[in-house]
């Protein structure tokens, strides 16, 4: 069922005015829209074509929209809110809003988090995967370019977006989902993606603790500009927390990485698991704390309408040792 039940014919009829254009994609557009007579509520009306697309790109759209479906409502997951196919060639949905833009841009203004607001992130970004995995999927894209921050005023308030990766188990919970194609960003790929080997939900553990360590570090635990030697220190876990920025950051963060960015995947710690480890001991999270309230909303922030996420940038991760985000 979708996350809450609003007709698109409530929608402002001047949400697709140009005024309003959040950005463009390769097949759609997403506008600032909210309902009619209530401007406060506000959310992104992407509209997608479908005459343009290919097979397989459309196949893959209606596969993110369903996975959206199955996961429901969570409060650090972006929400379906409403879609409609009744206008000839095209796809409409109504998504949440997320007026703070990505965590990769708020990194890059802050340079890294401090210890204390990366817990409460962590913590809301686990939450999320724990839910995620126990609908029988795996995102199998998680970056910071797919987080996205609920308000301009919070840090840590995030939702978990872009799902056109996802892979769900149809058998679930009899059959856990498992894939054994490529995918995903460079630099949060999973050794076990790398090496071409059949991976499951665990990919996603091994993404979020690279999210960690950029979040508190503001760099990457894995870099190198020639691909091959960057997948070779993915695999060997290659890992230091020499640089300048672990100095004040505790071990018990450091051991929390480390248990999360295991080459074997039995090693690795779930995310059910990792909530409890004492690093995220009596945080409170976004299920249990109400959200900051979002300030006005900035077109500046939002790029494009298909890429990493519905607002995001298409393009390649600049983040590296030498250009600290």
């Amino acid at each position: 069922a979708l996350a809450k039940r609003w007709p698109l014919a409530a929608v402002a009829e001047l949400a697709e005015d140009e005024a309003n254009l959040l950005g463009t994609g390769k097949f759609s557009s997403v506008y600032l829209c909210w309902r009619r007579g209530l401007p406060e509520k506000r959310c992104a009306l992407k509209v997608i074509s479908t005459y343009a697309g290919d097979h397989a790109s459309l196949t893959r759209i209606y596969e993110e929209i369903n996975i959206m479906k199955a996961i429901g409502n969570h409060p650090s997951i972006i929400q379906l809110v409403d879609m409609d196919e009744g206008q000839v060639n095209q796809i409409r949905l109504v998504l949440e809003l997320c007026e703070g833009g990505e965590l990769y841009d708020r990194i890059q203004r802050k340079k890294f988090y401090s210890e204390s607001d990366s817990k409460v992130l962590v913590k809301n970004l686990l939450e999320a995967v724990a839910f995620i995995h126990s609908r029988g999927i795996m995102h199998r894209d998680l970056k910071p370019e797919n987080i996205l921050l609920v308000s301009k005023v919070s840090n840590t308030d995030i939702k978990v977006s872009d799902f056109g990766l996802a892979k769900i188990s149809i058998d679930y919970p009899r059959r856990l989902p498992r894939s054994n194609s490529i995918c995903g960003s460079d630099f949060y790929l999973a050794p076990e993606v790398i090496k071409q080997e059949e991976y499951g939900r665990e990919i996603d553990i091994w993404s979020s603790g690279v999210v960690v360590f950029v979040v508190l570090s503001g760099s990457l635990p894995f870099f190198n500009s020639v691909l091959h030697k960057l997948y070779r220190q993915i695999v060997e876990r290659d890992l230091t927390f020499t640089e300048p920025n672990w100095r004040n950051v505790s071990k018990g963060a450091q051991d929390f990485i480390t248990r999360l960015l295991q080459v074997r995947t039995a090693e690795r710690l779930t995310a059910e698991q990792a909530l409890m480890h004492p690093w995220l001991r009596g945080v409170v999270s976004a299920s249990t704390a109400s959200f900051a309230t979002p300030d006005a909303y900035s077109q500046q922030s939002h790029r494009s309408a298909y890429g990493p996420n519905y607002y995001g940038s298409n393009a390649p991760h600049p983040l590296t040792h030498a250009m600290k985000v």
